[in-house]
């Protein structure tokens, strides 16, 4: 059996890694400005590139699993808006997917 890479826990562990990135980052900064060198700047720069990828990731994973869901308005949600936060919003509340072969909603 396989398992999805994309799933909602997936989704929110890479939304809560976003901000975790980003805390790192706000931290580092000394009044809007970041460190040129030493450890400080090595940690900012490693902590963008977490950021960096895990915001993609996010955003990634919240369009499919909007799309798998068949649901125009979390489509548009996940497409839009910022990805920590769709990357919250659409595990909460966008309705599971249907079983394979099932219609939405149950109709016939």
């Amino acid at each position: 059996m396989t398992t999805r890479f994309v799933t909602r826990r997936s989704t929110m562990g890479w939304a809560i890694t976003v901000v975790v990135a980003a805390v790192v980052i706000d931290l580092a900064a000394d009044n809007g400005h970041l460190p040129a060198s030493g450890t400080y700047a090595a940690v900012t720069a490693a902590a963008m590139a977490v950021a960096s990828v895990a915001v993609i990731v996010c955003w990634f994973n919240s369009i499919v699993l909007a799309v798998r869901a068949r649901s125009g308005f979390w489509i548009a949600v996940a497409v839009l808006m910022f990805p920590p936060f769709n990357g919250v919003l659409i595990p909460m509340y966008c309705p599971a997917e249907p079983a394979p072969g099932e219609p939405r909603d149950g109709a016939a």
